[in-house]
Protein backbone atom coordinates (compact mmCIF):
# COMPACT_ATOMS: atom_id res chain seq x y z
CA UNK A 1 0.00 0.00 0.00
CA UNK A 2 2.93 2.29 0.64
CA UNK A 3 4.56 1.93 -3.09
CA UNK A 4 1.03 2.87 -4.09
CA UNK A 5 0.99 6.07 -2.05
CA UNK A 6 4.30 6.76 -3.16
CA UNK A 7 3.19 6.45 -7.26
CA UNK A 8 0.59 8.64 -6.83
CA UNK A 9 3.09 11.42 -5.08
CA UNK A 10 5.47 11.04 -7.93
CA UNK A 11 2.65 10.86 -10.60
CA UNK A 12 1.06 13.81 -9.41
CA UNK A 13 3.94 15.73 -10.45
CA UNK A 14 5.65 16.34 -13.93
CA UNK A 15 4.61 16.16 -17.33
CA UNK A 16 1.69 13.95 -19.06
CA UNK A 17 0.30 11.19 -17.35
CA UNK A 18 -0.99 7.68 -18.53
CA UNK A 19 -4.89 7.20 -18.19
CA UNK A 20 -5.59 5.65 -14.36
CA UNK A 21 -6.50 2.64 -15.85
CA UNK A 22 -2.92 2.00 -17.53
CA UNK A 23 -1.20 3.11 -13.81
CA UNK A 24 -3.93 0.64 -11.95
CA UNK A 25 -2.46 -2.00 -14.59
CA UNK A 26 0.76 -1.71 -14.01
CA UNK A 27 0.48 -1.71 -10.66
CA UNK A 28 -1.80 -4.89 -11.07
CA UNK A 29 0.64 -6.60 -12.18
CA UNK A 30 4.13 -5.57 -10.46
CA UNK A 31 2.01 -6.66 -6.83
CA UNK A 32 1.37 -10.15 -9.13
CA UNK A 33 5.15 -10.12 -9.79
CA UNK A 34 6.07 -9.18 -6.01
CA UNK A 35 3.57 -12.18 -4.92
CA UNK A 36 4.58 -14.69 -7.44
CA UNK A 37 8.57 -14.11 -6.33
CA UNK A 38 7.79 -13.85 -2.34
CA UNK A 39 5.92 -17.15 -2.97
CA UNK A 40 9.36 -18.95 -4.78
CA UNK A 41 11.50 -17.45 -1.82
CA UNK A 42 9.39 -18.72 0.69
CA UNK A 43 8.99 -22.35 -1.30
CA UNK A 44 12.99 -22.10 -1.76
CA UNK A 45 13.66 -21.57 2.19
CA UNK A 46 11.00 -24.00 3.24
CA UNK A 47 12.81 -26.89 0.59
CA UNK A 48 16.22 -25.37 1.96
CA UNK A 49 15.12 -25.98 5.65
CA UNK A 50 13.44 -29.27 5.14
CA UNK A 51 9.70 -27.99 5.84
CA UNK A 52 8.06 -29.47 2.60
Amino acid sequence: MASLMLLMTISACGGPQDPAANQVNRLLVGDYKIDRILKEITHHEQDRNGLV
